[in-house]
């Protein structure tokens, strides 16, 4: 059962209506030369820009050094993106897969706020965590201990 899509009427609008596409007076061998000619284009323009997209590096030096030939574009995009809406950071890259990233608290000093805040949260998942253990702990005879 064949389906038809959009994308495949599009496509063969396409084929039809392009420059040295098959018209309705050209028999069905040579329309189908047309055709085969348009598709192995295509085929060969994808292949290209694969092969472009795969080796290229960004051309400029300081986009070399936030760019990782072993990470996809997206990727790449996604954590250099990520460093740029970060202004308090600063990132140094150590070697080809390594990079460093600290805050810059010469000009982004942290808040006595923001430093009690880490230290409750952390301290808030000690004890959860502690709690969770104990509600989980047995005594030597097997029997689940009592809850504090």
């Amino acid at each position: 059962e064949e389906v038809t899509t959009s994308i495949i009427e599009a496509w063969h609008r396409a084929t039809k209506r392009v420059e040295g596409g098959p018209r309705p007076n050209h028999d069905l061998g040579f329309s189908m030369e047309k055709i085969k000619t348009r598709t192995d284009k295509n085929t060969t323009s994808k292949a290209k820009r694969a092969a472009f997209d795969a080796t290229a590096k960004p051309s400029k030096q300081e986009d070399r050094l936030k760019f990782d030939t072993g990470l996809t574009d997206f990727c790449n995009r996604h954590l250099f993106n990520s460093f740029k809406r970060s202004t308090k950071n600063e990132i140094f890259r150590v070697n080809e897969n390594t990079w460093w990233v600290k805050r810059n608290h010469a000009l982004y000093p942290t808040t006595v706020e923001d430093d009690l805040g880490k230290a409750h949260a952390h301290c808030q998942s000690l004890l959860d965590t502690m709690n969770k253990n104990l509600n989980e702990s047995t005594d030597s005879l097997g029997k689940k201990s009592s809850k504090a």
